[in-house]
């Protein structure tokens, strides 16, 4: 059973990884053809569109691509949550503790954390971030009824 669920997980997971770097491919072709049509636009057609010149860069675009997974979480915690079956009801301390995972997760992940980063400095993009800054510094985000912090 072991050695099935092994070939099972590896057959997902290659699939998952080909899929995920074809989205990634997809994102940065989309980032170059928006850049050249940003670039081809005339000073004029800028201040229409954004009814200022200030800070216009054409090339000044950055998607956020990015993988969050629980194995950042750590061995012991990624074992608890790999225990959690799959299913349409779980019981309520299961459902917390797979939304704090993923909460946290969320926050140690660096293309979030740039992302946070830069609508922190008006839409610029912040250079890329390395260190981990403490998860009660980052801003919270709030989706419909639920936030997320």
């Amino acid at each position: 059973m072991d050695m099935v669920n092994a070939i099972s997980d590896t057959a997902i997971q290659s699939n998952v990884r080909a899929n995920f770097e074809t989205f990634r491919q997809t994102f940065r072709i989309w980032r170059e053809e928006l850049v050249r049509w940003r670039c081809s636009l005339s000073l004029a057609s800028v201040q229409k569109l954004r009814g200022t010149l200030a800070g216009w860069h054409c090339r000044d675009v950055e998607f956020f691509i990015g993988e969050i997974s629980f194995d950042q979480l750590g061995p012991e915690r990624l074992k608890a949550l790999n225990a959690v079956p799959t299913r349409f009801k779980l019981p309520q301390d299961q459902v917390d503790m797979l939304v704090a995972a993923g909460r946290d997760a969320l926050r140690e992940n660096d293309v979030f954390r740039r992302f946070l980063a830069s609508i922190a400095n008006n839409g610029h993009v912040a250079p890329r971030v390395r260190s981990r800054t403490p998860a009660r510094s980052l801003t919270p985000l709030t989706t419909n009824d639920h936030r997320l912090e």
